[in-house]
Order: structure tokens, then sequence, then C-alpha cells
């Protein structure tokens, strides 16, 4: 009797879960890619959840085995959807995930998702993903990108054709804290700049490699979309001032920064009113509002009034503090991420429900902690949202190591052309040359991926037919871009095949 009533409740509560999560209403915000209400299971599903993984626990004890033994996640094989013919689930990839702790005064814990490559783990890249937002969760380009799996409308998984963690050990990192699954006690703890970023992820990768130090030695790469423009350099700049810093010891092997649509540097990256003149979504009207309200926007930032910049891009653009935009008014987009598409997809929300599941969250080592929307990140980065990382990245630009932009040709909030505007106006030691450079095609066997120009160590690439989110376009051609920017083979060569030696 006692045992029916235990398998009751926990029916009863995955029943709760279930609805809870079905009730709470997404919207189609566009900063943050999409909004959700905030998850959390009820109190008493606890055991159906488990206890969180915290690693930082372990590596003060000096036991970093067994805080790696403790995030192996286990389990996913059950979460694949079954084929029909197919006698049993595919095996599950090995992975990690859990929190570690950069403050413990005010309990402030990033999670991660750990994907030893499938090939050659032992010698691939270590490549980090940050999300953008600010707010978004990593586990967005884990799932909907380019992460070994996919989840479709029945929240289960299945195996991705194209899948970074292929030939790279992918980290995924829910960043700053209040993304995803990472928390803080105290929301004083919460990331006001890109210095609190990067000094939260430093934080977290020294004691990453603890852990996973058979991967320290390898070639390792920051990578990151949208709003990470901002976190990959801020991070990247870190690392390579600790690496210079001889009170330091523990070297992180940092070979170069990747971006994705990337904004950087608003004051040049603010021009809007051409761009959507010019593909047709605004007429003369328009785009003379545009350039007005965007003249007005530099010169707030030209005088460091970063937030009234802040309120008139958002009144502007994005509608995240306003109940609709311009953008939005005058166009009937409600997505500006893809200049041939106006809603949002639906499989972006399936992901959600899925790490919400109790029998996942148990895996992924979350237990019953909040999954955020990133709201409260975005209101305190509204400021930072203006300002510019240009200097870090001319100072990442001369050191020398590996640089790549790449852009949707389709993207609206990040546009090639503002990527190149802001290209052009980076002062670097190659600047010179790179303006002289050659763009050439990109070639995959005889199909045209896109256009490259390259100069030493720094690459520009459009990827053709594709939006803000380019592995979620063209998966095959992402797939294509980030081995070859961590193996070092350039755009000009043509490849005859995916993965080609």
């Amino acid at each position: 009797m006692a045992r029916s009533r235990v398998v009751d409740l926990k029916i009863f509560v995955a029943i709760a879960v279930i609805v809870v999560c079905g009730f709470l209403g997404k919207s189609d915000g566009l900063h943050r890619i999409f909004e959700y209400a905030e998850r959390r299971t009820p109190e008493v599903s606890v055991g159906l959840t488990g206890a969180p993984v915290m690693l930082s626990h372990f590596i003060e004890l000096g036991k970093p085995e067994e805080a790696k033994k403790a995030a192996l996640v286990t389990g996913m094989e059950k979460f694949f959807a079954k084929a029909s013919g197919m006698p049993e689930a595919p095996t599950a990839r090995v992975s990690y995930s859990g929190f570690i702790t950069v403050n413990k005064t005010c309990d402030a814990n990033l999670f991660f998702w750990f994907i030893p490559a499938k090939n050659s783990p032992e010698s691939a890249p270590v490549t980090v993903w940050l999300q953008g937002g600010p707010g978004a969760s990593s586990l967005f380009g884990l799932f909907v990108e380019h992460g070994p799996w996919v989840v479709d409308a029945d929240l289960n998984i299945s195996a991705r054709d194209y899948d970074w963690s292929t030939a790279n050990s992918m980290l995924y990192i829910d960043n700053p804290v209040g993304s995803g699954f990472s928390y803080s006690s105290d929301d004083s703890c919460y990331a006001r700049s890109e210095e609190d970023v990067a000094r939260d992820l430093y934080s977290f990768l020294t004691q990453f490699f603890v852990v996973f130090n058979e991967f320290a030695h390898q070639d390792f790469y920051v990578t990151g979309e949208s709003y990470a423009g901002k976190y990959v350099p801020a991070i990247t700049w870190k690392i390579l001032q600790a690496n210079q810093d001889q009170n330091v010891h523990q070297k992180i092997n940092l070979k170069g920064m990747g971006i994705g649509d990337g904004l950087s540097d608003p004051i040049t990256m603010t021009d809007y009113g051409s761009y959507l003149f010019e593909v047709g979504m605004i007429g003369y009207e328009e785009k003379r509002h545009f350039e007005q309200v965007e003249k007005n926007v530099r010169q707030n930032i030209e005088q460091g009034n970063y937030k009234i910049a802040a309120e008139l891009f958002d009144e502007l653009l994005d509608g995240d503090f306003n109940k609709a935009s311009y953008f939005k008014n005058v166009t009937g987009s409600d997505y500006y991420f893809n200049i041939l598409q106006f809603r949002e997809p639906k499989e972006f929300s399936y992901y959600v429900d899925f790490i919400n599941r109790p029998e996942v969250r148990q895996a992924i080592h979350v237990g019953n902690k909040a999954f955020h929307n990133g709201s409260k990140v975005e209101s305190l980065l509204f400021e930072d949202m203006m300002k510019s990382v240009k200097p870090w990245f001319e100072d990442i630009l001369n050191s020398g190591i590996r640089v790549l932009l790449f852009n949707g040709q389709l993207d609206i909030i990040v546009a090639y052309p503002l990527t190149e505007n802001f290209v052009r106006s980076l002062r670097w030691r190659h600047a010179a040359d790179f303006k002289d450079s050659p763009r050439h095609q990109w070639k995959i066997g005889a199909v045209t991926a896109g256009y490259a120009q390259e100069y030493e160590n720094f690459g520009l690439v459009l990827v053709r037919n594709a939006g803000h989110m380019v592995p979620y376009d063209q998966p095959v051609l992402g797939y294509d871009l980030i081995n070859r920017f961590t193996t070092g083979k350039p755009f000009s060569a043509r490849l005859q095949y995916l993965g080609e030696n």
C-alpha cells in the first residue's frame, strides 16, 4: 500500500511538472532569442530530479577525479526517439555536466555541459560555446544549433548529422550568472560589465581544467554568437593577460576566438536604416526615421550616455523593454534573425521543455535549480549593451592568435554590412593589409558556401543563405566552418567532402 502511494505521488508530481511547464507561456522576445517563463520543478519532486552536482567542493578537497565521476552524465540513451525497426536506442555519447562555483561569498555558480570529441578526444581542440542574449542559455546552441542531439516536438532526442563535437570537445557554459541554470544566491553577483563576465568565466575555466586536466594542454578556442560578440573577446583578452602574468602558473593553451553574427562595437554597428531599405523591408520615410534615431544612439554613446543610447536602441529594434519596437511596427516582423522569416521557428523552444523533464534534470545534475529566462541578466547589463569591446579586440588581433568573424547573409540584427563597418574601423598591425587582401569564394566541392577575406591570423566570412544562427540555418556549412577554423585550414582551400584531411 505504501509503495503504491509512493508511485502515485511520483506520477502526480510528473504530471504536475508537465502541466506547469505547459502553461508557462512563451512569447516572441527578440533580443534573447525567445522568452520563456522561468522553470522550476515543484519542491516535492526533488526525489525525481536528484541533487545538483557542485564540482568546486571536490576541487577544494583535492579530489578532482571524484568531481569528474560525479559530473558524468548517464542515461541519455533512454531519451532517444525510437525509430521504426530500430531494436534499441543509439549508445549515448560520453559527457559531463554540473556547476562550478565562481564566487563563494554570494554562492555564484556557472552551469556547464562538456562533450568530449567523438573523434580523437585525446588531441581534439577544446572549444567553448557561449550563447548571446544577454542572458540566453548555451543549451540553445547545444540542442538547436550544433550539439550532438536534436530535440523533437515529443521531447525526445535524435543524433545530429553535423555535430560540432565530432572533431571538437565542446564546452557549453550558461554565461553569465543568471543565464539558463547558472545562478547566484545574491543579485550583487550578477554581471554589470564585461569585466565581470570575464572574471567569472576565468574562475570557471581554471577550475574546469583542474577536473579535466587531461584536456588542459590541448588547443583551446573560445566561440560564441550574437551578444557573445562581447563575451568572447572579454574572456579571450582576460586569458591572454593571465598567460603573460608570471605569477599565474596555470596557463590556458589559447589558440583563437570565433564569433558568429556578433555585436562587439555598437557605435560602428548601428546602421540598420540603410540595410533594411536596401533589402526592401522599409521605405524612404522609415529609413529617415531609422537614420535619425541611429544618429542619436551614436551621439549618446560618444557622450557616455549608455542608458539613453540603450533605451533608444530598444525602442527602435529590440522591443525587450517596450511593448513593440519601431522595427516590428513598420515591418510586421517578430523575428529579426532572418529576412526571409517573420516568426520564430517552433523548434527553438523544444529544448526548454526537454531539459526541464525531471529525469533529464537528474541526468544533467541540476536538481531543482531554476532555469532562468535571462531577463534579470539583460536588465543588469542594459548599459553594457551600448559599450564597446573594440580595444580588447584590437589587442587580441595584435597578439597573433587566430580570430574568425562569420556572418549569415540573411541576418538583420547583426547584418553583414554592420560587421564590415566594425572590421574596417579596427586599428591593428595588419589592418591595411587585411583591407587590401582579396575576397575569395569559400567552396565545398563545387558548392559556393560563402565568401571569405583572410590575412595572417584574421578571417571574415559570409555564409550564404544563413541568418543570425548560422549552424541552425546551414548545418553543413557551419560544420565545415568550425572545423576549418580550429584546424587552421584556410577558407580558400576547396575541400571535396566534409572532414577531409
